[in-house]
């Protein structure tokens, strides 16, 4: 049904893709830029470009790694919902450690999803994000 609804706006769910990883960001940003309703409109390979790019694109959803050089995903998430509070991102993260998760959500995150998450829940987190809902 999100589906539906964006497509009706005729509206795609704008996405920023952040991993220091170049074969997970481009592999990500195939995957999203397949889907009828989403289109990655930047990509970031680390926190301090993450918040850079986050202003100039504006998503509607941001797909975060946590450990990254620079700025990790923690500060990044911060610095972008000081400046835009409405800001809803999603962490991809390699690890499941409690502690994350915490300071994830202490930080702002709506999600937080393992790397090995199908493809199938992961488009259907984003949809629920960019209508307002949490996922943890």
């Amino acid at each position: 049904m999100a589906e539906e609804e964006t497509r009706m706006e005729g509206k795609r769910i704008k996405i920023l893709v952040v991993d220091n990883h170049n074969h997970i960001r481009e592999a990500m940003s195939r995957l999203l830029n397949i889907q009828p309703d989403m289109q990655v409109v930047g990509e970031a390979s680390n926190g301090k470009l993450a918040v850079d790019t986050f202003d100039r694109c504006a998503p509607d959803v941001t797909l975060m790694d946590l450990s990254m050089p620079v700025m990790n995903g923690i500060d990044a998430i911060k610095t972008i919902r000081k400046a835009h509070p409405d800001a809803r991102v999603i962490i991809l993260s390699a690890y499941d450690f409690p502690e994350d998760i915490q300071n994830s959500v202490q930080a702002g995150a709506a999600a937080y999803l393992l790397k090995d998450t199908t493809r199938d829940k992961l488009v259907r987190v984003i949809r629920e994000v960019h209508q307002g809902h949490t996922f943890l």
